[in-house]
């Protein structure tokens, strides 16, 4: 990194002295200037992205009820705003049939996203979807316990240690949710979650973080 100084003549005699900073493009801090900017460039336009992937999971011991059932996943939603990519995801939702919706955390762009704006835009979210069982989620790492009673106003429940039981026909499922948190916190309130399922019983987790899924297959 080099320095480079140069002067100007003022009104009434003097100099005034500027500098500035170059970077030299091949040097070190040149390649880290350009990494760190590539890294903000890509972060940002990642949150831009919607990917929408189908899939098709078979399940021993799903109630032949619930054969075919349609669970739409949203994740990472990462939102300041309504904006383009808001009105893209409406768009498909709109498009998708889908039997339950489920959300996996972080709504907020920033921790520091105003939460009221946050809830405003997962309540236009929420409004282009008409799920028959409704609308599940959990926090992020992103998000706290103070955005619940908003998200929960624009129609989302949201599961922090908490179950729901899904009734179809003559069959039966349980989805539990647990809030992000450290993994020690996050194993105590899984095993606390799991008490509440019966042992028999089909069961779906909802998780933003996927390092306690081993664990919760091993219950």
């Amino acid at each position: 990194m080099d320095q480079k100084k140069w002067s100007t003549e003022k009104n009434g005699g003097g100099k005034q002295h500027y500098s500035r900073l170059l970077l030299r493009p091949f040097s070190r801090d040149g390649i880290m200037f350009w990494l760190g900017l590539l890294i903000v460039i890509y972060s940002y336009l990642e949150a831009q992205f919607i990917k929408v992937r189908r899939n098709t999971v078979p399940l021993e011991n799903l109630p032949p009820s619930f054969d075919g059932f349609t669970i739409i996943h949203l994740s990472d939603l990462h939102s300041s705003r309504f904006g383009v990519r808001e009105r893209r995801l409406c768009r498909i939702l709109r498009e998708t049939e889908g039997d339950m919706v489920v959300f996996t955390g972080d709504y907020k762009l920033r921790r520091t996203t105003n939460e009221q704006k946050v809830a405003e835009i997962l309540r236009r979210i929420a409004g282009c979807t008409r799920p028959r069982f409704g609308m599940l989620g959990v926090l992020g790492n992103r998000d706290n316990e103070g955005m619940v009673e908003g998200i929960e106003k624009a129609g989302i429940q949201i599961l922090s240690g908490n179950v729901r039981k899904l009734t179809l026909g003559q069959g039966n499922l349980w989805i539990a949710g647990i809030g992000d948190s450290p993994l020690l916190e996050a194993t105590r309130a899984l095993l606390s979650v799991t008490s509440l399922l019966p042992k028999n019983g089909f069961k779906i987790l909802l998780a933003h973080s996927p390092d306690v899924m081993p664990l919760a297959g091993a219950l």
